[in-house]
């Protein structure tokens, strides 16, 4: 029976079009195939089969500039705190003065033109070699705490050059008094003040002192001591002071650059002039202004010391030079309260002549020194008062102001002759044998390379930190 059976043909309906497959299922992977093919080639309509999609691959992200601006400021942030720290340590130690042993740079002219004793009392230029540019400005450095201040030194008020005995105790920074610098003074009044300088051509001076009179003017003079010695100007003087009103003043003995010179010839060169000058006149005159060589050394704080133990009122400067320039110059700067800087050269005395009738013209007043400022004449007493050695100057302490580009000073002097010592400045930075005292691009470029090897900010200015360390080192 089960013969007949496998014999019989099976009842199974036949597989109606559109089914996967017809009659039995294949019964391997092969079988599968073919029926597959088979299939597809009876029935064209049905669609391919789908081949599977790819996998996709991930997306890269995109650079975040926030991330890496986050980055890069933690790791600036970090350098900053090491160095910050490593300085910290280097400056604990304290400053160190490092000699330098060899001069590198290619030698330039000195630091300043000679001038001779002749030449112009105007601002004196730096020299050729000396480019007028302001270094760098750096932030500013706190200087060290100062020392308690000292008790004030006295001295006899009944005689202003009075003797001073070296135990006088040093006048305190703090209190230490610099004398006021006149170039203008503010005046709705219309009066100028004429001065004239150094007196070297006599002829000159009268003729110039002869236009003012016929003017109904006064100017003032500021004559070199020597001048009124080897010229006779003293009778000259006498009816310039006595008979008309003029005013003098203090030039220097010798037209001398007092700021660099040691304590005694500086001294010697204030009081000879006012000691020559007196006895010219005849009379103790006591003078209220000094006018430095070429206006340079007006911040000196050595110079202001001494001046005001003498009883000096002011240094004078100027607001304009004729000297510098012509008639037409003078007459575009006439303002009330200015001063003007002559001299007793052809030159001047010929602008003279015409400046001083216009200014009369115009309605300006000619006055002096003392009466443009508000100060009295300047006392006089008995010749035989007169002390001619000049006193000894009252000790001061150093103030350790900001010495910069185109100072004129004896610290600036000291710091040279210091920075000379050590090997940052050389011969090539001295004049006549000896260190000038003007604060040029040589003694700049010499500060900036002792701060840098002394981990101080190389600014090229002298501050307090840096003047301790190259004068006063502990």
């Amino acid at each position: 029976m089960d013969k007949q059976k496998r014999n019989e043909p099976s009842r199974r309906p036949a597989s109606r079009p559109g089914t996967r497959y017809s009659g039995r299922a294949p019964q391997n992977r092969a079988s599968w195939r073919d029926a597959e093919i088979g299939h597809s080639a009876a029935s064209p309509s049905r669609e391919a089969p789908r081949r599977p999609m790819p996998k996709r691959r991930p997306r890269r992200r995109k650079n975040d500039p926030v991330s890496i601006a986050l980055i890069v400021g933690i790791a600036l942030l970090l350098v900053l705190l090491i160095a910050l720290g490593v300085r910290a340590i280097i400056n604990s130690q304290g400053p160190r003065v490092i000699v330098k042993l060899h001069e590198t740079d290619t030698p330039v002219p000195t630091d300043e033109i000679s001038q001779s004793d002749t030449i112009q009392d105007s601002a004196a230029p730096a020299p050729a070699a000396e480019e007028q540019t302001e270094p760098d400005t750096v932030p500013e450095q706190s200087a060290p705490t100062a020392a308690p201040a000292a008790q004030t030194v006295s001295y006899s008020e009944a005689d202003v050059y009075g003797t001073v005995t070296a135990d006088c105790t040093p006048i305190p920074a703090d209190e230490f008094e610099y004398l006021p610098v006149y170039k203008q003074v503010s005046t709705d009044r219309k009066v100028v003040a004429i001065t004239v300088d150094d007196c070297f051509q006599k002829a000159n001076l009268q003729t110039i002192l002869q236009t003012v009179y016929d003017a109904g003017g006064k100017i003032t003079l500021f004559p070199i001591g020597s001048n009124i010695q080897k010229l006779d100007l003293g009778d000259i003087l006498k009816d310039a002071f006595f008979n008309h009103g003029i005013e003098i003043e203090n030039h220097t003995r010798d037209h001398a650059r007092v700021f660099r010179m040691s304590d005694e010839e500086m001294r010697a060169q204030i009081y000879d002039q006012y000691v020559i000058l007196s006895q010219a006149l005849g009379v103790n005159y006591r003078e209220h202004f000094l006018r430095f060589m070429g206006g340079d050394g007006g911040e000196d704080q050595r110079s202001h010391n001494y001046l005001v133990q003498l009883g000096f009122s002011g240094v004078a400067h100027w607001g304009c030079s004729g000297s510098n320039g012509d008639l037409d110059h003078c007459k575009e700067n006439l303002e009330p309260g200015i001063i003007y800087l002559f001299h007793t050269t052809d030159h001047d005395t010929e602008i003279l002549q015409k400046f001083i009738p216009w200014c009369v013209e115009q309605g300006y007043e000619l006055v002096t020194l003392n009466e443009l400022i508000g100060l009295p004449e300047n006392e006089t007493s008995d010749l035989s008062t007169l002390v001619t050695e000049a006193p000894e100057a009252v000790p001061f302490e150093w103030d350790y102001k900001d010495i910069s580009f185109n100072d004129y000073s004896w610290r600036t002097k000291m710091m040279q002759v210091r920075l000379g010592e050590l090997g940052y400045l050389g011969e090539d930075a001295k004049q006549d044998g000896d260190y000038t005292g003007y604060y040029g691009n040589m003694t700049v470029d010499a500060i900036k390379a002792f701060q840098q090897d002394n981990q101080l900010q190389p600014s090229g200015i002298a501050d307090a930190l840096t003047q301790r360390a190259l004068l006063d080192p502990q």
